[in-house]
């Protein structure tokens, strides 16, 4: 092997050491002063949240569903009496906002 490929397989070598070294003594650090903690604190926080966030959403899923219901339930009732008015020889009284 040329001198040239052994110098630079030489920094190579040490270049990576010494990053993997300080990312070992930044971590180290972290531990030392509390970062870690409050990281995971913060974590935890985030993730409680989350699952807040996601009950609330599932709560209103079900409310909005429950509506629905209501709602196709209340039209149902409104077609059978607009049908009960037409055959009793009535005319339905329509809303002049309806566009359907």
């Amino acid at each position: 092997m040329d001198e040239t490929w052994k110098q630079i397989l030489t920094f190579a070598g040490t270049a990576g050491g010494v990053a993997f070294l300080t990312l070992i003594g930044s971590g180290f650090k972290k531990i030392w002063n509390g970062a870690v903690s409050r990281e995971r604190v913060r974590t935890t926080s985030l993730v409680r949240r989350t699952e807040a966030a996601e009950l609330k959403m599932d709560e209103a899923q079900a409310e909005t569903d429950v509506e629905r219901k209501l709602r196709i339930k209340a039209e149902y009732h409104v077609a059978l009496l607009e049908r009960q008015v037409v055959s009793l020889g009535g005319e339905p009284v329509k809303n002049p906002k309806d566009q359907e």
